[in-house]
């Protein structure tokens, strides 16, 4: 079930197994997903429209079950005795199903996930010699709760009309997917209004424009057994001026990441 995306401005966020940009990149105002029954509702039994079952190798198991919230559908995939091979969940390969690509372009991932193992984020594209295996993203780690796993595309190579892409698995466990979506990278459908005049919070430097690689006034700290890389971006809301920070996080045991106003006397 989809759930519209909201941007939040935040002085300081912790980030605990997930990837974060401050403030978000992606357009108030968001364009239709690319993904054709994303939320996975429409579809009987372990079908689900528009998308298909791939892979080789061991065998996996598809059904649905509950969806994020407890509410509508989900798609799950469990392998039992996984000897070789990758099982996944991907768009349908065909014209009316898999999404339209724009070769030079970026597309922003996004899809939410439970697993008992690390997860694959595979990309399959369409030329006209026929679906072909692209590349395979950073593996998902596996969390307990439904999480966002959020990805870029590498730029599209020219003659693609189109992708598909899903998640699978390369062993034994199970995952849950539910809710993709995928847009152009910087897409928007509307220009939103300019955003009102900022308030005197008693934050120096809150829009992180002032300083270097770290913002004046600001530190990142954090702890825990996790792989992070974090640091400034150009990325801001429409209408808006300054830096983000972006942090992200793979191999997530434990702990968190936090961009925070400096701490002195």
């Amino acid at each position: 079930m989809s759930r519209a995306t909201t941007r939040v401005g935040l002085l300081a966020i912790a980030l605990v197994g997930t990837t974060l940009a401050v403030p978000s990149a992606r357009a108030a105002v968001d364009p239709a997903s690319l993904v054709q029954n994303g939320d996975l509702e429409q579809g009987t039994g372990a079908a689900f429209t528009c998308f298909q079952k791939a892979g080789f190798g061991s065998a996996g198991t598809y059904s649905a079950v509950p969806g994020r919230g407890g509410a509508g559908r989900a798609a799950q995939l469990s392998i039992s005795a996984y000897v070789n091979g990758t099982r996944k969940l991907v768009q349908t390969q065909n014209a009316a199903c898999a999404p339209q690509v724009t070769p030079g372009q970026q597309y922003d991932l996004s899809v939410w996930y439970t697993s008992t193992i690390p997860a694959n984020l595979s990309l399959s594209r369409h030329t006209a010699a026929g679906w072909q295996y692209w590349t395979d993203l950073a593996k998902s780690p596996a969390v307990g709760a439904f999480t966002q796993r959020r990805a870029v595309t590498p730029v599209v190579p020219a003659g693609t009309d189109q992708i598909s892409w899903g998640m699978g698995l390369s062993g034994t466990g199970t995952v849950v997917m539910d809710d993709f979506e995928m847009f152009p990278v910087g897409a928007v459908t509307a220009t939103p209004p300019p955003p009102p005049p900022v308030a005197d919070t008693g934050v120096k430097n809150g829009n992180l424009a002032a300083g270097g690689a770290v913002p004046t006034c600001f530190q990142p700290i954090g702890f825990g057994n996790h792989t992070v890389q974090e640091g400034v971006s150009p990325e801001v809301p429409a209408g808006t001026t300054g830096r983000s920070w972006r942090i992200q996080i793979d191999g997530y045991v434990s702990g968190d990441r936090k961009l925070i106003p400096m701490q002195t006397l």
